[in-house]
C-alpha cells in the first residue's frame, strides 16, 4: 500500500463516522433577540414579563404567586431546553418549563429553585400532583444562586425526565397528557418578589 492509499483510507475512516453524528435540529427555537417573536408581554402591579437584552424575564411581586407563559405551539412528545437564571428576589422560589399544556387545569411543570432543588409535577384540576415526592429534592447538579442552569425536560409518551447541565436528575413515569403547548413557569411561595431570566429556548422531537 503506497502513501497515497494510506492517506485516502485515513480520510475515509475519519469522515464516514461523522455521517451518523448529526445534531438534531430543533422544531421550535427562540433566543429572544426579536421582541416580536410572539411571547406575551405585560406589566402590572403583580407580575411582569418582557424581552430584556436578548432574554425573556418574568418578575413576580407577590408571594404565593404562579405565572406561566406559553409559546403558542402544539406538540406531542418533545424535549425542551432552556437557559434559566435566577436574577434576584426571594429564595423561596421555583422556575422552569411547562409541557403538554392543554389548559390551566391540565399540564406538566418541571422546575428548579435557586437553592439547588427540583420538582416534577402534574397539574390536575385545581392542584398539583407531585411526581418526585411531596417535597422539593436537592441536587448537586443544580447551580445555586445567580448562576445559569441549562435545563432539558423530556416530555415523552409515558415519562418525564429532568436534565440539568447535561446530567440526568430524575425520571418519572406518567402518561396522563399526550399533547399540548410548551412554555415557561415562575413561582413564589412564602415571600414576595422574584425575577428569573430565560434564554435559548429550544424544542426537539423525541422518538
Amino acid at each position: 500500500m503506497n502513501h497515497r492509499e494510506i492517506v485516502l483510507m485515513l480520510v475515509f475512516f475519519l469522515v464516514v463516522p461523522l455521517g451518523g453524528c448529526d445534531v438534531p435540529e430543533p422544531i421550535f427555537a427562540d433566543d429572544f433577540s426579536d421582541a416580536s417573536s410572539g411571547w406575551e408581554v405585560f406589566d402590572n402591579s403583580l407580575t411582569s414579563a418582557n424581552y430584556v437584552e436578548g432574554s425573556y424575564r418574568i418578575s413576580l411581586l407577590q408571594k404565593n404567586k404562579e405565572k406561566w407563559v406559553l409559546a403558542n405551539q402544539d406538540f406531542g412528545d418533545v424535549a425542551i431546553e432552556v437557559d434559566a437564571t435566577y436574577m434576584g428576589g426571594t429564595a423561596d422560589n421555583s422556575f422552569g418549563v411547562v409541557c403538554k399544556f392543554q389548559d390551566i387545569k391540565q399540564y406538566y411543570a418541571v422546575v428548579i429553585s435557586s437553592d439547588g432543588a427540583y420538582m416534577i409535577q402534574k397539574r390536575v384540576g385545581g392542584s398539583y400532583q407531585r411526581l418526585t415526592g411531596e417535597y422539593f429534592q436537592l441536587s448537586e447538579q443544580i447551580k445555586p444562586g445567580t448562576m445559569v442552569n441549562r435545563l432539558r425536560v423530556e416530555c415523552g409518551q409515558d415519562y418525564l425526565a429532568l436534565y440539568v447541565n447535561k446530567e440526568l436528575i430524575n425520571r418519572v413515569e406518567d402518561n396522563s397528557y399526550t399533547q399540548g403547548d410548551v412554555g415557561l413557569i415562575v413561582t413564589t411561595y412564602g415571600e414576595p418578589g422574584l425575577t428569573v431570566s430565560f434564554d435559548n429556548f429550544e424544542v426537539y422531537p423525541l422518538p
